[in-house]
């Protein structure tokens, strides 16, 4: 017997995905990836430690097939949902059209400068000797480019219909985490069932103990704001509604 998940959320990366998870989890109709699955960034402790199975993001893994992926989720039962989080998916659309042809996709969409800030001092400031501040105002970067949202979801969009992907801000997300958990439920017709306290995640508190996690500079922050403004209109040109952020990224 296969089995795959029902939804997942795909993305982004810095978006909020964490907190998201655990409290989709905390549903009792909603299973989360068995605890032995193969970890793609290991958070012992968290409560993640089983949120990302990297299947569609690495290759490798990718190349080990479909049965292999599906032993890391539950049997399914009468009423309930698998699901999995492994937010570089929305990069990688065209493969997982193979595998989860009619897959369900959660999109958080966080203010692309302060995500590709964040990305950027976490993931990549401890070898600031190949990746210096200066290369978060280089939009070939991974850090940077990422948070170009209308080309990602275009390329969704080419794989999935519309109605298969449920776009959100982060930033709703974090003020009214139950009005965002009710348009998910909707979206997967699940009982609205609501955790009685909103879990809060933060796989990165540990480096922010031990490195910090200082503001943007300005200088920084103003050209991310310019080069990702002709994006956002487009972006909310395409799915009519605001993700312009506004010109001060609030």
């Amino acid at each position: 017997m296969i089995n795959l998940p029902d939804f997942m959320i795909v993305g982004v990366p810095r978006g909020g995905t964490s907190s998201l998870f655990l409290n989709l989890a905390a549903h009792p109709k909603i299973k989360r990836p068995l605890t032995s699955s193969p970890l793609l960034y290991s958070q012992p402790g968290t409560g993640l430690e089983n949120k990302e199975l990297g299947f569609f993001v690495q290759p490798a893994r990718y190349k080990k097939g479909v049965e292999w992926y599906s032993t890391y989720f539950p049997p399914k039962e009468a009423g309930c949902l698998t699901f999995e989080a492994s937010t570089y998916c929305i990069y990688h659309p065209g493969r997982v059209k193979p595998i989860l042809p009619d897959i369900k996709a959660l999109l958080l969409l966080r203010n692309p400068t302060k995500r590709a800030w964040s990305q950027f001092w976490f993931k990549y400031h401890k070898s600031s000797k190949n990746h210096p501040l200066a290369m978060l105002t280089n939009g070939s970067h991974a850090s940077v480019w990422g948070g170009i949202y209308i080309n990602v979801i275009k390329k969704w969009h080419t794989y999935f219909p519309k109605e298969n992907l449920l776009i959100l801000k982060s930033e709703d997300w974090y003020l009214d985490p139950h009005e965002t958990l009710k348009q998910i439920y909707e979206f997967l017709g699940i009982k609205e069932i609501y955790p009685n306290k909103i879990l809060r995640a933060d796989p990165w508190i540990a480096s922010k103990e031990k490195y910090g996690y200082p503001e943007i500079p300005i200088n920084i922050k103003k050209w991310l704001d310019d080069f990702y403004r002709p994006y956002n209109r487009q972006l909310t040109k395409y799915l009519d509604r605001d993700f312009e952020w506004g010109i001060e990224g609030k």
